[in-house]
């Protein structure tokens, strides 16, 4: 994952966290407030969280359920006569 770049070690998160620093002062640039920048970046956090457990609860149902039923199942055992 990690390449050179002009002498330096390139990561992927570095270089994210280059292009979102970007991107916000491109926001700012065009006037919008610091108060703004922070309430869509919370929104865009809250609606990336709402994904993740979306899709995470959507693969997990399908695993989970046949071990919840099979801990959950009512063992009859035949009366001793």
């Amino acid at each position: 994952m990690a390449g050179t770049r002009s002498g330096r070690t390139c990561c992927p998160v570095t270089a994210l966290k280059r292009s979102a620093r970007g991107e916000l002062a491109v926001l700012r640039l065009n006037s919008a407030t610091r108060h703004k920048l922070l309430h869509m970046v919370r929104i865009e956090q809250a609606v990336l969280l709402g994904q993740a457990l979306t899709v995470g609860g959507e693969i997990a149902m399908p695993t989970l359920t046949p071990m919840i039923n099979g801990a959950t199942v009512t063992v009859t055992y035949p009366s001793p006569q």
